[in-house]
């Protein structure tokens, strides 16, 4: 499950852990196994700075690092993975919410205390998940879309069944509850607590509406997903091509 492919099985991540949702420690001392065992060229502590093409007219990457020394390559794959979250700018105020990626992870802090969390994929799930059992409240804010489960779509990046445990706690009466609410400003009280305004859309209403409304919360993280390209380090002429969101 967790292992990488090779030609040769001498070198299996069960001999790691046989966990099916491992410690990341393990998976760290596998790669690196992993790494030595095969001898694969991995050049360490290396930020590129910049990619370009060549300029002697061939269709070459030239990559250029920290410090000066110059890379070149007919072929260039990035596997740089989830390089910034992705932040909405339809909300005012969204600056005042903290992200999944930087959010306090001390559960003394969340005890008995109101949160909502903006998203609907794993991440949002997941923060659900690790409050669940200590905040008072916890209110998942996913928007006017649904939400897609990979058991359903086949898509491992919809969300997960090991992380929908909301759902369940919904559906046996906690407080903890999905709502179809799209946040749409953040202001904060002089309390601490926050004033998160709201709106859900109803269009099998006669005659269709919205409703809006305001609701009060302790905590305020945002799990909105991914920018997977960073379009910094490349020259203007050959920026990836990616979505709205800098996904793909």
């Amino acid at each position: 499950w967790n292992s990488l492919l090779t030609d040769d099985y001498s070198l299996l991540f069960r001999d790691y852990s046989d966990e099916l949702y491992p410690n990341a420690d393990d998976l760290w001392r596998y790669f690196m196994d992993f790494a030595e065992k095969f001898a694969i060229r991995i050049q360490y502590n290396t930020r590129v700075m910049s990619i370009a093409r060549s300029a002697d007219g061939s269709s070459n990457f030239v990559l250029t690092d920290a410090t000066g020394s110059q890379y070149r390559c007919a072929r260039l794959l990035m596997g740089t993975g989830a390089v910034v979250p992705y932040i909405p700018d339809d909300i005012e105020g969204i600056e005042l919410a903290a992200g999944y990626e930087d959010h306090e992870l001390d559960l003394s802090l969340y005890e008995n205390k109101r949160v909502t969390i903006i998203g609907r994929g794993n991440s949002a799930f997941e923060v659900a998940n690790h409050l669940a059992g200590h905040a008072a409240l916890i209110h998942l804010s996913l928007g006017s879309e649904k939400v897609k489960h990979a058991w359903q779509t086949h898509f491992v990046g919809d969300l997960r069944a090991i992380n929908n445990t909301i759902f369940d706690m919904y559906q046996l009466k906690s407080l903890h509850a999905t709502i179809g609410q799209k946040v749409t400003k953040i202001t904060k009280r002089e309390d601490g607590a926050f004033v998160v305004d709201w709106e859900i859309a109803l269009p099998h209403w006669t005659p269709p509406g919205t409703v809006k409304g305001t609701r009060i919360y302790d905590h305020v993280i945002r799990c909105t997903g991914w920018r997977y390209v960073d379009t910094m380090p490349f020259a203007p002429d050959i920026v990836p091509a990616v979505d709205e969101k800098g996904k793909y």
